[in-house]
């Protein structure tokens, strides 16, 4: 491993430059400015791939960066990119917001993410894409988000351990369960 570089995907450098705009917003909120151009893109992309509405996207952002920008004093730097901290409050933010209009999240994928997924869970059948639907209604809100986080936003364990404030192990495991679920959940309907 390059010791420039940190497991994060990021250099030294970039994260003690990350830190530097972090300090400088927590004086002056002019500097937020900085961190919401980097990561505004990479949020919206997130809550849009769970509401599927631009506009109600485009809202949930702005909520997003607000409460950001509301909280960066609390901020304390954990080693890894800021992004972490908006993508738990992107989360937080979109789950009230289903919560609040009392609707179900919906989740978004391609024929081709279905095809990672039945590749792991090494399921074989003809109609594999409806049956897998179908087991994946069956698991509850933490089990479904861990999947599409891995498997339809193809996010490292690391990144979902960070999302989902857990250690990356337990990301992995938590993932191997739920892998395991939708198998127990599929075999019998295959036969």
């Amino acid at each position: 491993m390059n010791p420039e570089k940190s497991e994060h995907h990021f250099t030294v450098h970039q994260l003690s430059s990350e830190v530097n705009d972090i300090k400088k917003a927590k004086k002056d909120l002019t500097h937020f400015n900085v961190l919401y151009d980097r990561y505004y893109v990479r949020i919206f992309q997130f809550v849009y791939q769970r509401v599927q509405n631009e506009s109600q996207a485009a809202d949930i952002t702005s909520e997003i960066f607000i409460k950001a920008m509301e909280n960066i004093g609390s901020y304390k730097f954990m080693g890894v990119p800021f992004a972490s901290w908006l993508f738990r409050i992107a989360r937080n933010t979109v789950y009230l917001e289903y919560k609040k209009n009392n609707k179900l999240r919906q989740v978004n994928f391609t024929s081709e993410d279905i095809q990672n997924l039945t590749n792991d869970i090494e399921v074989v059948t003809i109609n594999k894409t409806e049956l897998l639907v179908d087991a994946i209604k069956e698991l509850n809100e933490k089990e479904t988000e861990l999947i599409e986080m891995k498997y339809f936003e193809k996010r490292s364990y690391f990144e979902i351990s960070n999302i989902l404030n857990m250690t990356e192990n337990n990301a992995k495991v938590k993932t191997f369960r739920v892998v395991q679920k939708l198998k127990s959940i599929l075999i019998p309907i295959s036969k």
